[in-house]
């Protein structure tokens, strides 16, 4: 058997596999037996008939193929045995020639990243202040979600919530009905179609209305997308929001454990303060990433780039509670191919930025032990209430990994800000971890 390798871009190396007609005989005899026992021949019990009579009886390509199933495998990991190879996952094999045999196999290695200087990254963190205007128009949206909504006797506005029944046809198609929908009427709203909010804005209660527009080009049901939707409406109620007054009242029926609107308000200028730091952090977090991925060199197999794209569909699915990929691509109107290819460009830029990451924690001797990942499985089953033990169960039993490595990116990310916030003499962490 001859064998010549060459390497590939992408993490990748094609072994061509040329089989000696001597290196046959023994597959080809052992495909014989097996076929024998599996074709019935006529003349001949099950298992004895001759081999000549078998091969013309099924073809000697059927014979051939039957052989190469159990001797390409035999001949590729006895290949990367010899070479020293380490695939990341299995091959991708192609038969070029039957006879005598040819094939190909297209094996991906482990993925490559070398670092550029991530000591040298230098960033400057944002300065955090929280005004007084900030403090105010949080209450503002303090005070919008305590509000209730009352009957108003008059033609509706904008920012009102009316209820409608919708009906909407396109080419005599139904599209939309709806009965006795509550719909806020926001200037931004373009369900079921922009400007539907423009068409329903001073009608009142016991009014209905008929009116024409066209659905958008990027429509969700793509049949229906550019085309003109005949809408019929009918107003049965009409809601205005009552907003509850700013005051000591107010402010201690929020279960902040505060008693005055003073208190309310400090507690909430401390709560902006947190959460803008927080965003602070993470800026500081995406700016030392980009710099660090972009002078660093990765390289990686195309299958990688596939199980990343299955990640993000499964993540969107279970995020949109669709109960299968079939529902989910009819309701884009796309094929799975047009909308792998869209998460493609994604995909590539979460599995640099982990594999840039896991390189750095490989460096820095960062990791995560028992300890933080029971601690962490804690902190996410505390606010279950009475599902808490059930959920700590599922976490320690199916999240461990996942938990694992949310924890191991954070931490990571919080050594690279760190280095670059400050000066420090150059070279590894002294921190271990279990791994």
């Amino acid at each position: 058997m001859k064998v010549s390798s060459e390497r590939l871009p992408s993490c990748q190396l094609r072994l061509r596999f040329e089989v000696d007609p001597e290196e046959m005989q023994g597959p080809l005899k052992r495909a014989y037996q097996r076929l024998a026992h599996r074709v019935a021949i006529p003349g001949f019990r099950r298992g004895k008939a001759p081999p000549h009579i078998l091969e013309r009886h099924v073809g000697r390509q059927t014979l051939l193929q039957e052989a190469l199933n159990d001797l390409i495998p035999q001949l590729y990991e006895q290949a990367i045995k010899e070479r020293g190879i380490e695939p990341f996952a299995g091959p991708e094999l192609e038969l070029l020639q039957l006879d005598p045999p040819i094939f190909e196999a297209r094996v991906p290695l482990p993925p490559r990243v070398e670092l550029g200087d991530y000591h040298a990254i230098k960033v400057t963190p944002d300065e955090v202040e929280i005004t007084e205007e900030q403090v105010e128009e949080a209450l503002e949206g303090l005070r919008h979600s305590q509000a209730y909504w009352q009957p108003a006797e008059r033609p509706c506005r904008l920012d009102d919530i009316v209820v409608l029944d919708i009906r909407g046809e396109v080419e005599g198609e139904p599209l939309f009905d709806e009965k006795e929908r509550w719909y806020r009427l926001t200037s931004g709203a373009t369900w079921p179609a922009p400007g539907f909010v423009q068409r329903v804005l001073g009608m009142s209660k016991g009014e209905g209305k008929e009116f024409v527009l066209p659905l958008p080009a990027d429509f969700p049901e793509s049949q229906f997308a550019g085309k003109e939707c005949h809408f019929k409406v009918f107003l049965h109620e009409v809601k205005e929001e009552n907003i509850p007054e700013l005051n000591d009242d107010f402010a201690k029926s929020l279960d902040w454990e505060v008693n005055s609107l003073k208190e309310l308000r400090e507690k909430m200028k401390a709560r902006l303060r947190e959460r803008a730091e927080q965003e602070a952090k993470s800026k500081l977090e995406r700016e030392v990433l980009e710099a660090l991925v972009g002078f660093s060199e990765v390289e990686f197999p195309p299958i990688l780039v596939e199980m990343e794209i299955d990640q993000l569909i499964g993540e969107e699915l279970q995020r949109r509670g669709w109960p299968s990929l079939e529902d989910f691509l009819r309701n884009l109107g796309k094929s799975e191919k047009e909308l792998r290819e869209e998460l493609r460009p994604l995909a590539e830029e979460r599995l640099t930025r982990s594999l840039v990451l896991g390189k750095v924690a490989e460096q820095e001797n960062i990791g995560v032990d028992e300890s933080e990942i029971e601690a962490e499985i804690e902190r996410l089953s505390a606010s279950a209430g009475e599902r808490r033990e059930e959920l700590r169960q599922l976490l320690s039993s199916r999240g461990r990994e996942s938990i694992r490595n949310e924890l191991l990116t954070h931490k990571t990310l919080e050594r690279l800000v760190e280095i670059a916030l400050k000066e420090e003499p150059e070279g590894p962490a002294e921190q271990t971890s279990e791994n």
